[in-house]
């Protein structure tokens, strides 16, 4: 793991003096290494700016830089890393101008919802899809799901929880494997079975039994991790890493999205068992994944999956694992003052991206956003502490 010190410091002053974003006055006290995240993530939103069109035919962010396609606007899997950081820095700031933020951004996240899909409604890969045939995605309705809950916890209000439990409804509808297979399908055109969906999909149906008590939430939960145990779970890694034939394991973003699943169950069902799960799955992600070159978009669902688990049992392990990534966005990440358009290990192109993507971008700002959400371990607040080692 990265040393958190002398690096935190230089990466991040070298940031902010590229222009800190002026902030309104915290409603709660913030350490100021929360402040100094939160700064980089509302810069990071503020540049983000660039992938937004106003144009005759829409007002919304573009999955590209300069993109000229008939259909450029970004896709849910586009759009969810800079809905979580707007998510995340309200929750760090709950100010009127970050709820407002959140507000108007779910509000038009909405229009993704297509109305005519069949046999079930869920949300389009695209703004606007009508078509009732419409190839949509599982994980995306569950990744989706979990930034309208995020929205609520940021607002302080339940208007966004109908549009999670749409998604869920999605999902559980026709999402899972009725067959005697098992898993969670991909998409509708059920193509082969997906950790990544199954994952993301526990993780809202563990949230909304939490903010709602629906026994129905839990028992969905409950059924696909039971079936992951039973037929991903490597007992050589302790991660749900074991390939079936058509392609099924767990990629870093779900391994995240399971552990604040567990670590969720864990504290709304009081059963240790969930946090015995969260703890030894958050062990073996630190342990096998990194360092992290999967791609931001799905490291950044890592990383907060490991500082929900840290919300809970305060280990400081998962928070300096959290602060040794940031370190890598800051040095090895940046293209411009407050853009970061590369991977974290620096390369330019990797899995599932190409240059100037706006989730590319949108990850690595989302990953400062979380971080400005949890306070450092107890008299361990790295910008205080000049001369240290990262415990392990």
């Amino acid at each position: 793991m990265l040393a958190a010190s002398t690096v935190l410091v230089l990466a991040i002053n070298g940031a902010v003096s590229a222009g800190a974003a002026s902030r309104p006055a915290a409603r709660a006290p913030l350490t100021s290494t929360q402040l100094t995240y939160l700064d980089l993530a509302v810069n990071g939103v503020n540049a983000t700016s660039r992938w937004w069109v106003s144009n005759s035919k829409f007002h919304w962010y573009v999955e590209y830089l300069n993109d000229g396609k008939k259909y450029p606007q970004a896709s849910i899997w586009d759009i969810v890393p800079l809905f979580e950081a707007k998510d995340e820095i309200a929750i760090a700031q709950p100010t009127a101008k970050n709820k407002a933020s959140v507000t108007a951004f779910a509000i038009h996240a909405q229009q993704y919802w297509n109305p005519d899909l069949k046999p079930t409604l869920g949300y389009a890969p695209y703004p606007g899809d009508r078509a009732a045939n419409q190839i949509t995605w599982y994980d995306d309705n569950g990744w989706l799901g979990l930034a309208f809950m995020d929205a609520d916890t940021a607002t302080s209000s339940t208007r966004f929880l109908g549009d999670a439990k749409r998604a869920f409804n999605f999902i559980n509808a026709h999402g899972w494997d009725a067959g005697a297979g098992g898993g969670m399908w991909w998409n509708t055109y059920h193509p082969v079975r997906s950790g990544e969906a199954l994952a993301a999909d526990t993780d809202l149906a563990a949230r909304l039994y939490s903010a709602t008590g629906n026994a129905n939430y839990l028992n969905a939960a409950e059924k696909w991790v039971g079936w992951a145990d039973a037929n991903l779970y490597s007992r050589r890694t302790g991660l749900f890493s074991e390939a079936l034939p058509d392609s099924v394991q767990v990629p870093n973003d779900g391994s995240g999205a399971l552990v604040a699943a567990f670590a969720t169950l864990c504290q709304t069902t009081g059963n240790q068992s969930w946090c015995s799960e969260a703890e030894n799955l958050a062990t073996a992600d630190v342990n096998w994944l990194a360092p992290f070159n999967e791609g931001p978009q799905y490291e950044t669902i890592l990383i907060r999956g490991l500082l929900t688990l840290y919300s809970y049992d305060h280990r400081p392990k998962w928070y300096w694992f959290a602060v040794a990534q940031a370190n890598r966005v800051l040095l090895l990440a940046r293209t411009a003052p407050a853009t970061y358009l590369r991977n974290w290990n620096g390369a330019a192109s990797f899995s599932g991206t190409v240059p100037n993507m706006l989730r590319t971008d949108a990850a690595s700002v989302s990953l400062f956003a979380d971080l400005s959400t949890v306070a450092p371990p107890a008299s361990l607040d790295p910008l205080a502490v000049r001369a240290r080692t990262t415990p392990r």
